[in-house]
């Protein structure tokens, strides 16, 4: 009711909890893409990071932006923002490096061209993410919707990125029937 009278459609929140506002909950990774690039790009690149950041022992999260993209994320008991913030920009700068015609770190748009942005950048203080089931303020309003890495894998190797926009109806549909796949980053445990 709140968000409603203020007249808010998206909601922005940032990664930590009134318990420790200096700790992040997590690393997060906004994956943009670069026309002609588009979701499946950003799909094939979601499971690249997903690789890297398993190498490292960490659990991994994503979900659709609402928008053009996908947000991958990693929680990270305990870190500092700055040490979120030196793993994105590294992690960004390497898968960059590696894969230079599909992934860029840098956010010019000349850079993005036909490239999938791996923005780092959201590892900071201060910096927020549309939440969890946010809508975006659209023409035709999109959900910000959390997926599993079966959804992500099929629209990577299908080529077909249409079972990863979601309305606010069939949001809730899937909400119903699926279950939160992004609880453990959205409800961490209380110190």
């Amino acid at each position: 009711m709140w968000a409603a009278n203020l007249g808010a459609i998206e909601l922005h929140t940032l990664p930590v909890t009134r318990f420790e506002p200096e700790r992040p909950l997590c690393v997060v990774f906004d994956l943009d893409p670069g026309p002609p690039a588009g979701l499946v790009e950003c799909c094939r690149a979601a499971l690249r990071l997903r690789g890297e950041l398993l190498e490292r022992g960490m659990e991994t999260f994503a979900k659709a932006s609402g928008s053009r993209g996908l947000h991958v994320v990693a929680p990270t008991p305990g870190a500092s923002f700055e040490d979120t913030r030196a793993l994105a920009r590294s992690l960004a700068r390497t898968m960059a490096e590696r894969e230079p015609g599909a992934m860029t770190d840098r956010p010019a748009p000349a850079a993005r061209r036909g490239r999938v942005l791996i923005d780092w950048a959201q590892n900071g203080h201060r910096r927020s993410l549309v939440a969890p089931y946010s809508l975006r303020a659209a023409t035709i309003p999109t959900a910000s919707v959390p997926l599993t890495w079966a959804e992500i894998e099929a629209a990577a190797e299908t080529g077909d990125p249409d079972g990863l926009w979601f309305g606010p109806r069939r949001t809730l549909e899937r909400l119903r029937r699926v279950g939160d796949p992004f609880d453990p980053v959205a409800a961490p445990p209380r110190p």
